[in-house]
């Protein structure tokens, strides 16, 4: 598995470079398979991310063939503020001509979340031959280390992909979550993550040998990428030795 790390002057630049690797992922995913199926995340970068594909990448994506799930959602109603569908629908779903049929996002109404995980991980079983393989999936981190819901402390049944989760530290503490198993069987996963307040956590996650975060127990089988911007990668060792700020860095790294 190829891991590299990207660090860009700012999250705008971040973004921008994450549109221009999803858009060529995405047609020649169609091009050779017929489909792009990703499963998305919720959250202020990635709505950035998002609203730049509905603005400027709209017309370069082959939105027919591309399949959308979600890494997690909250139990909230799809409307609720706190929704994850709600907000990649608001950016990005409404804003590009992809198929309904090929929008798949978690039930999270009139059920419990345990048989709502149900529901969804036989949803996303149906839709492929074998084990769920994303093309693609978007993750962010948490000042914890947390990534989709997978919280530090939480441990999903192994043979589970999707999970339902009752007592998130953060509100609100039902949710549903994509697995490490489901994670593992996807192609490629990019972290997008930005801001001074992820510095300490991204350093950690690089650094820290016991793989104590959730973040560090994400292990695709083809690429695993993190898009940062200065900020977030300020405690890195190559931002500490000088790498000006205007300049993007890529570099592999090794196991976390």
């Amino acid at each position: 598995m190829i891991r590299q790390r990207h660090i860009f002057p700012d999250a705008g630049a971040a973004c921008r470079a994450l549109a221009d690797d999803f858009t060529a992922l995405a047609r020649c995913r169609v091009a050779t398979c017929g489909r792009f199926a990703v499963a998305l995340a919720g959250g202020t970068t990635p709505a950035a991310f998002y609203r730049l594909l509905a603005r400027v990448y709209r017309d370069r994506i082959p939105w027919e063939a591309v399949w959308v799930f979600f890494g997690d959602e909250r139990f909230v109603p799809p409307d609720h503020p706190d929704s994850n569908y709600r907000l990649v629908r608001e950016t990005l779903l409404d804003h590009v001509p992809i198929p309904g049929a090929n929008v798949h996002p978690m039930p999270t109404v009139g059920a419990d979340p345990e048989t709502a995980a149900r529901r969804y991980e036989a949803l996303l079983l149906s839709r492929f031959t074998g084990p769920p393989a994303l093309d693609w999936v978007l993750l962010g981190v948490g000042e914890d280390g947390h990534t989709a819901s997978l919280f530090p402390g939480f441990e999903p049944p192994p043979e589970a992909w999707v999970a339902a989760v009752f007592d998130a530290p953060k509100p609100p503490p039902r949710r549903l979550t994509l697995t490490y198993r489901t994670f593992g069987c996807a192609a490629r996963i990019a972290f997008l993550v930005t801001g001074v307040h992820k510095a300490a956590i991204v350093s950690e996650i690089f650094t820290r040998p016991d793989r104590a975060f959730p973040a560090q127990r994400i292990w695709p089988q083809e690429r695993l990428d993190w898009y940062l911007d200065a900020m977030a990668a300020r405690c890195l060792s190559r931002e500490r030795e000088g790498v000006p700020p205007s300049q993007t860095v890529s570099e592999p790294f090794g196991c976390q």
